[in-house]
């Protein structure tokens, strides 16, 4: 993959498609990154033979460098992050798609620059408000402690006592495997910070979510236990117009991704023609 230099450190991203309009910007979930998502969102494929996609990997993730100063993954600073990527490549304005973290950074952008972005494609948000406050940032600090304490070995063990690690990977065994060798493949020092960083930082601000006036897709899985449906209602009934889409299960789009592309695609169809 290309990089560029992006706030101090090399950021590696994934340019391919084409199109006449605004491309889609893929920002991926905490600890994951490019290679990781690109075996299993077969949708995206489907999408880029009429948009422009750029997927890149964030700051502290995957092939892109790394700071250990936890402020520089607050969610300010990640969103300056992907700002800066779109200046550096050209794109005044884009179509920002983000799973988990990637939907908080581009709720963030949207809100720090809001004339760089034409529609928001949001999957598996994450908490805000008080939900964010309470199980969502200890959850951070306490993956940060043992991460810190146990290297990544340590959360391999953590997450594989979860109960719905233990649910998942007696349904697909393969998953876990495929899922572990990416927690092992992490940088601990980069991860770290990115967890303190958003744990100690300051939330997404509910009161102004109203301020965003761009074409909103979420997209929630009722039994998500990291993305409840209660992390998706607030963000309803706050982002003016948002469609809301109910996929039957997590990991829905990655067995069903012509359903998923048809989704986004109509969704970016009707966004570029300003029928939203």
């Amino acid at each position: 993959m290309p990089q560029v230099m992006v706030r101090g450190v090399p950021i590696h991203y994934h340019d391919r498609g084409m199109g006449a309009g605004p491309p889609v910007v893929l920002s991926h979930g905490l600890m994951g990154c490019v290679h990781k998502d690109e075996p299993v969102q077969k949708w995206v494929d489907v999408v880029a033979r009429e948009y422009r996609v750029i997927a890149y990997d964030a700051r502290g993730h995957g092939s892109s460098g790394y700071t250990a100063d936890p402020d520089d993954y607050a969610w300010d600073g990640l969103a300056e992050d992907l700002y800066a990527l779109l200046e550096a490549l050209g794109v005044e304005r884009a179509h920002l798609a983000g799973g988990s973290l990637g939907a908080g950074i581009s709720v963030t952008l949207a809100l720090l620059h809001p004339e760089v972005v034409a529609s928001l494609l949001l999957f598996g948000p994450p908490p805000v408000g008080a939900e964010w406050d309470g199980w969502a940032r200890n959850g951070l600090r306490i993956r940060a402690m043992v991460l810190g304490r146990q290297g990544v070995q340590g959360l391999v063990a953590l997450q594989e006592e979860l109960p719905p690690t233990r649910q998942r990977r007696a349904e697909d065994p393969a998953w876990w495997e495929w899922e572990q060798r990416w927690l092992l493949a992490q940088n601990v020092e980069g991860i770290v910070a990115c967890h303190l960083g958003l744990a100690e930082g300051p939330g997404i601000p509910l009161d102004r979510l109203g301020d965003i006036r761009v074409p909103t897709l979420l997209v929630g899985h009722p039994d998500d236990p990291q993305h409840p449906q209660a992390t998706v209602e607030p963000l309803a009934s706050r982002l003016r117009g948002a469609e809301v889409v109910w996929e039957p299960f997590d990991a829905w789009a990655d067995h069903h991704p012509a359903e998923r592309a048809a989704t986004v695609l109509g969704f970016l169809r009707r966004a570029d023609h300003h029928e939203i």
